[in-house]
Formats: C-alpha cells, structure tokens, sequence
C-alpha cells in the first residue's frame, strides 16, 4: 500500500531543514535535531507537452470520507510498529519506480525496514499521528475503458479510472539529543500528507508518502494532472520543536 502511511521520518533538508537548538527556547545553542519524513520519493518528468486535459468531475464526498479512514488505518499500523504496512500499501506504480532506483523490488522493502531501524538508532520514534479531513482529490488515469457487450470485452469509450485524494497528517515524534549530556528528549511536531489512489467502484486504496513528492513526479505517472504546479494544492509540509 503507498498505504495510508502517514508521512512519518525520512530526512528531508530542502523542505523541513535542520532546527537549530535556537529556534527554541530554552535550548542549548548549536544543538541539532534533524527532522526526518518517512518514504523520500525521488523522480521527476515533466507533462508530455501539448495534452489536452480532458475534463473532471469533483470527488464526492464520500471518496474523501474513505479516503481519510484509508489513511488512518495504515497510519495506525505504523505507529503500532508494523513497518511493513509501508511497502505492503505502496502504491504499485510508484513502487515500480521506486524499486528501478533502488535495484528491484526487494532491495527497496530492504531499504524501508533500514531506514526505520536507522529512525529508532538515532533515538527517533513516531508516538502518534493523525490524519486530517481532505479537501483535495482529483481523477486520474485516463484511459480506454472495456466492458462486457454481448459476451465479449470491448473497449467502450475513455475516461479517469482513479480517484487521487491527497490527506494532510499531522504526526508526533520523540527525537534524543545525544550531542549534550546528559541525553536530552525533545518534542517533534510533523506536518505532511498521503496521496490516497484508489480504482472507481473499488475502495482498495494504495498511497505514496508526499514527504518529497513534486508536482513533476506526479505527472509522470498521471499526465493529465494541472499544469500549474500550483492548482495541484499540496497541503503544508514541514516540521517544529514543540516547546516544554
């Protein structure tokens, strides 16, 4: 499942940064924390030039309520300590991508458990997450669609075979400071989302973390997708140390 994994802790410099011990009251100058969001996901393509996006109808509300509940449930697992909720719910075509970057399939699930235990080594653990209600859903894959005429399958016309919702989270974390002593716990709040895919008349939702997703990266895959990068309404991604 690109599973409804709540964006969880991969390091993620160019969008969250590191936070200086500055930044937060009380906090011994040049300490560190860096914050960490779960599944990078790296690969940029441009839309193919010159496509006429074909028109959309708005998603209903009851695909956004599903959606979120998706969301929720794998955002549970992983709290639990199901790490490998992640790759299960990876969405397919994403996870294809993702494993011709990391040299196949089992190397990137290989990857994934790594990087959780390299989260818990550094004194990183995700305590609870939350998902938040969307406001953002678009249909994609557009397509030839076939259906049954006359005891035979047959391409019947096009249109979007996908719902694409993209879930906010809000996740907390626990991060040891080990550079002072004696060790010191800090407080991390995690802003990100999921995007939830589903086919239409099915609620089998697969997800990819939106920790690094880029406007360009989604195209690749669904190419119908705005052109602005804008119009595509990412919700909020970024970190904070909660004060004491």
């Amino acid at each position: 499942m690109q599973s409804p994994i709540a964006s969880l802790i991969i390091r993620n410099d160019q969008e969250l940064g590191e936070l200086d011990g500055k930044a937060c009251k009380g906090h011994r100058k040049g300490m560190k924390v860096t914050l960490f969001l779960l599944f990078s996901c790296s690969l940029g393509f441009s839309q193919q030039g010159g496509a006429v996006m074909p028109p959309r109808q708005p998603a209903p509300e009851v695909i956004l309520i599903e959606a979120q509940k998706a969301t929720q449930a794998l955002i549970n697992q992983v709290v639990r300590g199901d790490t490998d909720a992640a790759f299960k719910y990876m969405n397919l075509e994403w996870k294809k991508i993702e494993a011709r970057k990391n040299g196949g399939v089992v190397k990137l699930e290989r990857k994934i458990k790594q990087g959780f235990a390299e989260l818990q080594a550094k004194g990183i653990t995700l305590t609870a997450a939350k998902t938040k209600h969307p406001n953002i859903a678009f249909e994609v894959d557009y397509g030839h669609i076939k259906k049954m005429v006359n005891g035979e399958l047959q391409a019947v016309g096009q249109e979007y075979k996908q719902w694409m919702v993209m879930v906010p989270t809000v996740s907390h974390a626990t991060a040891v400071d080990r550079n002072v002593r004696p060790p010191e716990m800090h407080n991390v709040l995690l802003n990100g989302f999921q995007i939830a895919l589903c086919k239409k008349e099915t609620n089998d939702w697969t997800f990819i973390d939106g920790a690094h997703i880029t406007a360009a990266q989604l195209r690749q895959l669904f190419p119908f997708l705005p052109k602005k990068d804008e119009d595509l309404h990412f919700p909020n991604r970024g970190g904070r140390l909660l004060e004491k």
